[in-house]
């Protein structure tokens, strides 16, 4: 048993390598779909729902949103069921991301307010700051609002200290909003949002004892 878990477990890795760096996805699948029928017959729902999530890594990757919010659905369901909190904002997470991509606002504001719900109910910063990113998106996109989207990024940036996840997941989307605003403003914009004090329950600098959840939920209702 422990040398099939390896197995799994060295596949796993092999295959989120080749999905995030070297874009052989059709290897990773492979791999993962193998990984997937080891821990399915060794019984342990969490690797199982890991490798799922890599199945659905690999799908988005590759453009089939319907595929992969099928795969993170599935996932999210099974995480849901073992109660693993870093999984279930994972998951939602990437399901915010399935749905900003398909240009479903309404979808993407479900997922990441609830990924945000659960970072900050569990004081997840780490997830927090780049479910924020996302979701400055949405704010964007469903708003208009693209300097307070480009503030919001600005702050978990700035919070993050050099956290390259974080950096990853700001690049494309602050190049997406740099051609909505005049250089000189996007600069302003980004370097206030800098200096925001960013912490996993409030956001003291907007409202007294307003939280990170209830000033998303607020500037995507104005």
């Amino acid at each position: 048993m422990g040398d099939k878990r390896f197995v799994a477990s060295t596949a796993c890795s092999l295959a989120s390598d080749l999905i995030d760096n070297l874009r052989e996805y059709e290897q990773a699948i492979h791999l993962a779909e193998e990984a997937l029928e080891t821990y399915c017959t060794l019984n342990i729902p969490i690797r199982i729902c890991c490798a799922i999530t890599i199945l659905g890594d690999a799908a988005f990757r590759q453009g089939n949103l319907q595929q992969a919010r099928e795969r993170y659905t599935e996932a999210l369901a099974l995480a849901q069921e073992i109660t693993s909190a870093w999984n279930i904002i994972t998951l939602l997470l990437s399901l915010g991301r399935v749905a900003n991509q398909a240009e479903q606002y309404d979808e993407a504001q479900q997922h990441l307010t609830a990924a945000l719900t659960a970072a900050v109910e569990t004081q997840t910063a780490s997830l927090g700051r780049i479910v924020l990113v996302q979701l400055a998106l949405t704010l964007a996109c469903r708003t208009g609002q693209f300097e307070r989207a480009i503030e919001l990024i600005g702050c978990a940036i700035a919070d993050a200290a050099g956290d390259k996840l974080v950096d990853h997941e700001a690049e494309p989307i602050l190049a997406r909003l740099r051609q909505e605003l005049p250089p000189s403003t996007f600069a302003q914009t980004f370097e206030r949002g800098k200096l925001l004090d960013f912490d996993p329950v409030s956001y003291t600098h907007l409202r007294a004892h307003e939280t990170v959840l209830d000033l998303v939920c607020r500037l995507l209702l104005e």
